[in-house]
């Protein structure tokens, strides 16, 4: 499972979005995994989302805050009280990873813009601004570098970038 495209603002800064990409040829369940965000220089997670969802063989989970606006069938809900309308990548820059539920496994990170530390592999992508996407140039493609693998551009929500 990987991260494979991110809009941290559309309509508002809450209009927002993480698209999870299965490159196995069966389907999986994304219930051992939890998805987590933290700050640009922040080292706590917070928990996005964590439930119960099935990703196609090959296809793709769009986990989406509530008050996303865009196209595309939203697998998972995210945004509680806590961030309300404002969202809750609205920062400069954030990253993300794709964690164990149990443990410290991490089965894919990636962070953006002015992020830094763990989650970020080699140099942070490029920000997005509003209405597009940062999101990676060949869907489930890892060299280990988040600058090469990620480009910003129109945002292509549950299918191929």
């Amino acid at each position: 499972m990987f991260i494979n495209e991110v809009q941290t603002g559309g309509a508002s800064a809450a209009d927002e979005f993480v698209e999870i990409y299965n490159s196995a040829d069966c389907s999986g369940s994304f219930a051992p995994y939890k998805l987590v965000y933290r700050a640009a220089t922040g080292t706590s997670d917070n928990t996005v989302f964590d439930g119960n969802a099935t990703v196609p063989a090959q296809g793709y989970l769009l986990v989406a805050h509530n008050k996303y606006t865009g196209p595309g069938t939203v697998g998972g809900r995210f945004g509680t009280s806590a961030s309300g309308d404002t969202g809750m990548f609205k920062d400069s820059g954030g990253k993300l990873a794709i964690k164990r539920d149990v443990g410290t496994d991490i089965a894919d990170s990636m962070g953006w813009g002015s992020a830094t530390g763990v989650y970020v592999k080699g140099t942070a992508a490029p920000a997005a601004p509003a209405n597009q996407t940062t999101a990676r140039t060949t869907d489930g493609l890892s060299t280990g570098n988040d600058s090469a693998d990620f480009a910003v551009g129109p945002r292509t929500p549950g299918g191929p970038n």
